[in-house]
């Protein structure tokens, strides 16, 4: 496997062409839902953020809500982040059920309803998805492992180029210029 290396993050291009992705929040059920598969980590400026979206969020997932206050649902980690707690049937705190075993993000509901970007209201981690990013250095921009197991996620049949909404992502994550270096290369 051959990785394009641009601002000292290894790329597997190969991997970003591969997948088309669609987030359609309502596709989500129980087994095929990422909102119940990863462990998210969030930073302190992310945790700012998602509090500010706390009353807006425990409209669409009551549980956020304590007494008259909010439930600490974020647990500390050894290394400065913080982890959004899981509720009791394994999915992230967030995570509200719209019936018909359908689940949906309380924040991406936000962010729909707002006609707001999801990453201005949504975990950087959430909204990378399906995209992997390793910690390790060097840096490598994937795809995650069991990303086709997911409705929302099928393999592209046509290769030569990267869907417009795994651009999207990437625009979102890392910056306009970035994307344009990989189309430039892709």
């Amino acid at each position: 496997m051959q990785y394009i290396n641009i601002d000292n993050i290894e790329i597997d291009i190969e991997a970003l062409r591969s997948i088309d992705h669609t987030c359609q929040p309502g596709l989500c059920k129980k087994d095929q839902c990422c909102c119940s598969r990863y462990e998210i980590c969030i930073d302190p400026d992310e945790l700012q953020k998602i509090i500010s979206y706390m009353p807006e969020a425990s409209e669409y997932a009551p549980d956020l809500k304590e007494g008259s206050g909010y439930a600490n649902i974020f647990t500390e980690t050894e290394d400065d982040l913080l982890t959004i707690d899981m509720d009791d049937q394994d999915f992230c705190c967030f995570t509200y059920s719209g019936g018909k075993n359908e689940f949906f993000c309380s924040l991406h509901t936000i962010a729909l309803n707002s006609g707001l970007p999801p990453i201005e209201v949504k975990p950087r981690s959430c909204v990378t998805w399906p995209l992997a990013i390793t910690d390790e250095k060097p840096v490598l921009l994937s795809i995650t492992e069991d990303a086709f197991e997911f409705p929302c996620n099928s393999p592209r049949s046509d290769n030569s180029s990267i869907h417009p909404n795994i651009e999207a992502i990437i625009c979102d994550v890392f910056g306009e210029k970035f994307l344009e270096k990989i189309k430039t290369i892709s």
